[in-house]
Parts: C-alpha cells; sequence; structure tokens
C-alpha cells in the first residue's frame, strides 16, 4: 500500500519547513534545480558605497571638528584612533557579508569594539616606534639656549625617522589583525 506523498518537506540546509511543490526555500534561498550552488554565494554583492560606513565617517569627522574647536591634540588622537577603527569595522562586516555568514547587530559592535583595541594597539605600537627611533637620533643634536636661531638638520632628521617608523609599525599592525578574505575571493 501506498502512503501519501507529505504536505510539507524540511530544507536540507537551513531545516525550515515549506510546501512540496516549492523549489526554492523561502527561508534560505535554496533552490531544489540545482541544491549544489549556495544562494548566499551566487548572490552578487551589493556594489557602491555603504551608507553605514558613510555615517560612520561622517561622525567621526563631525566629533573629529567639534574636539578640534575646543582641543586641536585631541581630535588628531580621535581621527587617528577612529578612522582606521571604523574602516575596520567595515571590513570585518563587509567579509562577513562574502562568506554567507550572518551580521546582527551583536557582530557589528563585536566588530567595533575589535576594531577600535586593533587601531589603539597600532597606535601604541607606533608611539613606542617613535621614541625609539626619533630619541637616540634626534639627541646628539638637541640644543637649548636663547641663540638657537637656524634649524637644525639633525632634529629634523630624527623626527622625520621616527614619524616614518611609527607609520611604518602602524600600518603593519593594522595589516596584522586585518580580516582574511573568505575563501575563493569572496565570491564561492
Amino acid at each position: 500500500m501506498m502512503e501519501p506523498p507529505p504536505t510539507t518537506r524540511s530544507c536540507p540546509t537551513c531545516g525550515h519547513a515549506y510546501a512540496p511543490g516549492a523549489e526554492v526555500c523561502p527561508q534560505c534561498g535554496r533552490d531544489d534545480a540545482n541544491p549544489f550552488v549556495s544562494p548566499i554565494a551566487a548572490a552578487k554583492p551589493a556594489r557602491g558605497i555603504d551608507w553605514r560606513l558613510l555615517l560612520g565617517v561622517t561622525a567621526t569627522l563631525g566629533i573629529a571638528a567639534a574636539m578640534g574647536l575646543a582641543a586641536p591634540g585631541l581630535a588628531i588622537a580621535w581621527a587617528l584612533i577612529a578612522t582606521p577603527a571604523l574602516v575596520r569595522a567595515s571590513t570585518v562586516i563587509k567579509r562577513r557579508r562574502e562568506a554567507g555568514l550572518p551580521v546582527a547587530r551583536e557582530d557589528r559592535f563585536h566588530a567595533g569594539v575589535a576594531s577600535v583595541g586593533v587601531a589603539l594597539l597600532a597606535g601604541i605600537a607606533g608611539s613606542v616606534a617613535f621614541v625609539v627611533i626619533c630619541f637616540p637620533m634626534g639627541l646628539p643634536f638637541f640644543e637649548i639656549g636663547p641663540d638657537v636661531t637656524r634649524p637644525n638638520v639633525g632634529m629634523i632628521c630624527a623626527f622625520v625617522g621616527g614619524f616614518a617608523a611609527a607609520a611604518a609599525v602602524g600600518f603593519y599592525t593594522m595589516k596584522r589583525f586585518w580580516p582574511p578574505r573568505a575563501a575563493g575571493g569572496g565570491h564561492g
């Protein structure tokens, strides 16, 4: 004796129940006609500017401008920490989407906090590199007195070397903790 066909079935990908005549799962988009293609990987990534990133950059610049009126040095520190953290956090979210992973509000929060930590680490490492290079190079050229009127080339070279070392170490630190691309270049 034959059994009647089931009225619903479960998607093998996400477990969502759907009608047996449907070929595409309404929950995850799995296509029964071609079950070997991931519906998330097959989707083309959206091109254009992410409005959240644009809003974050605008807010960062607004805060830096407001801080610049009260304390210019604090505004520079804010911009040096917030800008790379914002770019890194948006890259983490973008790479999660490219990999087909869900992105919840908690994921955005964790990406932001981790990115601020990485940016602070890069800033501290860059500062240490500046001190390690600049002070030993510039100390022999340090002059104190009322008649110091000519530019001190040794001190200028020490500052340039210190800034170069800080930039290189900071860049390396950010690159070291940059989120990796999904396997297959993020498209499959």
